[in-house]
């Protein structure tokens, strides 16, 4: 799958499941657990007592689940009680998110949770050596180049552009400037 904005960044072979999962691979394979992943979140409503929080987050505490943010809101409409949104990584369908789900739901105020959908975030370099992965399928596209493109019957365009794509394929973002 090659996502819209990866086609539009002119990063049409780049497939960012497969990057991150080739990260996690030579970071080892709890790095590969968190990058592949999805994150997904649930919101809930407690009694605004002291140590409801404490106590629904020792739900995910106990099953060794690790949370990426927690965030309150008032109820607007019953200032008694307190909405929380929390989010890990997990699939909806597995055992341990519907065994930890079920035990939040008997902790809520009326039994009720509700799924937050995830944003769908495109793949970008949180590392300067991290676009050494692709630098060759980016510039490297003598044979990619469409029919249309300005620069495809142009042999100094095509011969200038070979010349950048090998210094990238070179160049290591950890070598430095």
């Amino acid at each position: 799958m090659i996502s819209r904005r990866a086609t539009c960044l002119g990063i049409g072979g780049f497939n960012p499941r497969r990057f991150l999962a080739s990260m996690a691979l030579r970071r080892g394979e709890e790095h590969k657990k968190v990058l592949t992943t999805p994150a997904i979140g649930v919101a809930f409503t407690l009694h605004d007592n002291p140590g409801s929080l404490v106590e629904a987050l020792n739900i995910f505490s106990r099953r060794g689940i690790s949370l990426s943010h927690v965030s309150n809101r008032c109820s607007p409409l019953e200032p008694y009680k307190a909405m929380f949104h929390v989010h890990f990584r997990g699939a909806w369908e597995s055992k341990e998110t519907r065994d930890v789900l079920e035990e939040l739901r008997r902790l809520t105020l009326d039994g009720q949770l509700f799924k937050i959908a995830a944003p769908d975030v495109p793949w970008f370099p949180r590392h300067i050596s991290d676009l050494d992965q692709f630098s060759k399928s980016t510039l490297d596209a003598g044979d990619q180049l469409e029919s249309d493109h300005p620069g495809f019957t142009d042999p100094e365009y095509r011969a200038r552009r070979e010349e950048i794509a090998k210094i990238a394929s070179e160049y290591r973002g950890a070598d430095g400037p």
